[in-house]
């Protein structure tokens, strides 16, 4: 879940949306849109992280990491079944996106991979089956906190300017429905200015 949990919320002074971007940034600008998920039950153990981005040169792609997972005691052993379906770098046609709200839909293939694990006697082994399907996801962003921007220079000169905000969520995805106070989401915007504009 290493490039989905790479969302950040950059704490500092509370900006409106309005103040960060002007409506026509020079052309050596570049923005970057963030939309970022992560989906808890609180009534399962069934998890979804959500990584949508739109780059500068407007292609928009989604990650979604999905778990699911049980354990019990089966014959004198403790086992425990797990599923993971992981969807990367598919492209999205319908995002839209701003620091007030963002909605996603998209068709969703996926990889899945069922693991089971049997432990028995401090001995554990494990097996795993494999598959492939695809569901059609839904999520959408809705802030609850003013947005905070922060500044730095990277290490190419340029100056980076992130505004973030969190956000509730809703979403739908493997035939089920999430959000409630257990899941938490973030928009990020960031324009990346060079340093000969």
């Amino acid at each position: 879940m290493t490039r989905i949990h790479r969302a950040l919320l950059v704490i500092g002074a509370a900006v409106g949306a309005s103040a960060l971007i002007p409506p026509a940034p020079a052309s050596a600008d570049t923005i970057t849109k963030h939309a970022h998920a992560l989906f808890q039950s609180a009534e399962s153990r069934v998890s979804m992280a959500v990584d949508v981005t739109k780059r500068g040169d407007g292609s928009t792609t989604i990650d979604v990491e999905w778990t699911d997972y049980e354990c019990a005691e089966a014959n004198g052993a403790y086992v425990c079944n797990h599923v993971f379906r992981n969807s990367h770098d598919v492209p999205v046609r319908r995002f839209s996106f701003s620091l007030t709200g963002a909605t996603v839909s998209a068709s969703l293939p996926y990889q899945e991979i069922r693991r089971t694990c049997r432990i028995l006697e401090e001995q554990e082994t494990c097996t795993e089956e494999y598959d492939v399907g695809e569901t059609t996801i839904q999520a959408t962003w809705t802030p609850n906190t003013e947005p905070t921007r922060s500044t730095r220079i990277d290490e190419n000169g340029r100056t980076v300017v992130t505004t973030s905000v969190v956000t509730a969520l809703t979403g739908t995805a493997y035939g089920l429905s999430y959000g409630g106070p257990s899941s938490v989401g973030w928009l990020t915007k960031v324009r990346t200015i060079d340093p000969t504009a």
